[in-house]
């Protein structure tokens, strides 16, 4: 009689988040992981390690039959926004249902899924360009109030507000400068997939925006086959501009939101025309978006991953697993969610105001007194580091997250703080 297969998940990737992986063992399945450069962690927390060239399709290729013959792989996972292009490339091959490698292309491309999602009415007005000519054209042509940004997807870095004439050559030559820098494995064009549609490149292809403004949201989700789950309430992102800085940083994120439910739903509902138009399917959805002043959603963008730090967020504010909910979307199964919050939660980072080497940060023993700051991470660099502003594709200096009964007392606390710690530089 032959000896029946182990059921498997294949993980694709992994740098720190572990939830999902332990969840999967704990449902008895049997947990790989393919990449490129395997440690002792992973050693540990998987049943098999592939090393795997992960941007060469031969590679892919030849894994599938090995691990065919060992395992009943039920789902591929990766939440890492590196790996969400490869990830689809390998379900098609392993014929598993999962998001097309178009749709998973667009939620790494901004320059693709605008273009995708052009005849929506939350879609942003824009123009793809390439040179200092073509960006001042669009800077007319989108009324003098415009954002350029990188196509690649990297959170709030590479982002600059351009809103006079002065600003337009400054902002050019510092994406050109700062796109050339960008992490080859994180924005690689996948050239390796061989594309049957055009992939623009993120090192000389940039996006141009009608500048939105707002209050600016993200939609935490879960697809499966046909259903979209959402997470209870909604993230409010409170920008840079709050601080009256000149960046393009989020300061901080207030979970649950303080918007009407009527408002919630309608971007709830945005995030699912825009997933069932770029079909994502068994697979986490992150959507920003923003509420004008009007009451209107305009989205800025979906991703085919859960968002950052918003497992840690629901699990304090809701008791939620969002890694959990992944397994089981990318599964297929059922989901439910508790819907009453626990309490009000701040998720907040630190940027540095200016360009220079790294000397501390102001007034941090206010941290240490705090029996609100619920989860605290480390300083994230080191004296002599090279620090600065986002929009120059700085990360951040500090994170660390607080709580409170109330929305108004962890905003006031979240503001405070914003201005109390100040990151000195040499």
């Amino acid at each position: 009689m032959k000896e029946k297969k182990a059921k498997g998940i294949i993980f694709i990737g992994f740098r720190h988040k572990r939830g999902s992986i332990e969840y999967a063992k704990e449902q008895g399945y049997k947990v790989i992981l393919l990449t490129e450069k395997p440690t002792a962690t992973t050693q540990e927390l998987f049943d098999e390690v592939v090393i795997c060239k992960l941007m060469e399709a031969e590679a892919i290729r030849e894994i599938i039959p090995i691990l065919n013959e060992k395992y009943s792989i039920k789902g591929i996972i990766s939440n890492y926004e590196h790996y969400v292009v490869p990830r689809s490339f390998l379900a098609e091959r392993f014929n598993l249902p999962s998001t097309s490698l178009y749709g998973a292309a667009c939620t790494r491309n901004k320059a693709m899924q605008r273009h995708a999602l052009g005849f929506m009415e939350e879609n942003i007005e824009h123009r793809v360009i390439q040179t200092k000519a073509e960006l001042q054209q669009a800077f007319k042509e989108l009324g003098g109030d415009v954002y350029l940004k990188s196509i690649a997807g990297i959170k709030s870095r590479l982002v600059f507000h351009v809103d006079n004439q002065k600003k337009i050559d400054k902002a050019f030559n510092q994406m050109k400068s700062q796109s050339l820098e960008l992490d080859e494995d994180l924005y690689n064009d996948y050239k390796y997939c061989n594309f049957s549609f055009r992939y623009p490149d993120p090192q000389t292809t940039f996006l141009v925006e009608k500048a939105e403004h707002g209050h600016q949201i993200s939609v935490e989700s879960f697809a499966s086959n046909h259903t979209i789950w959402h997470t209870p309430s909604i993230c409010d992102i409170y920008t840079a501009k709050h601080l009256d800085r000149d960046d393009s940083f989020l300061a901080f994120r207030i979970l649950p939101s303080k918007l009407p439910q009527d408002i919630i739903k309608k971007a709830q509902q945005t995030t699912e025309t825009t997933a069932k138009i770029l079909g994502l399917r068994y697979c986490p959805l992150f959507t920003d978006l923003i509420v004008t002043p009007d009451g209107k959603i305009k989205l800025i963008e979906i991703a085919s991953r859960m968002g950052g730090y918003r497992a840690l967020m629901y699990k304090h504010a809701y008791n939620i697993n969002l890694y959990q909910l992944m397994i089981k979307s990318v599964l297929g199964k059922k989901i439910n969610v508790e819907k009453k919050p626990k309490k009000y939660i701040s998720m907040i980072e630190i940027f540095a105001e200016k360009e220079g080497k790294f000397e501390s940060i102001q007034n941090l023993e206010h941290l240490d007194k705090d029996k609100s700051v619920h989860y605290f991470t480390d300083i994230m660099i080191q004296k002599g580091d090279v620090v600065g502003p986002a929009k120059l594709n700085y990360p951040p200096c500090i994170r660390f997250m607080i709580h409170g009964k109330t929305y108004e007392e962890v905003y006031e606390r979240s503001m405070m703080y914003q201005k109390q710690l100040k990151v000195a530089v040499l």
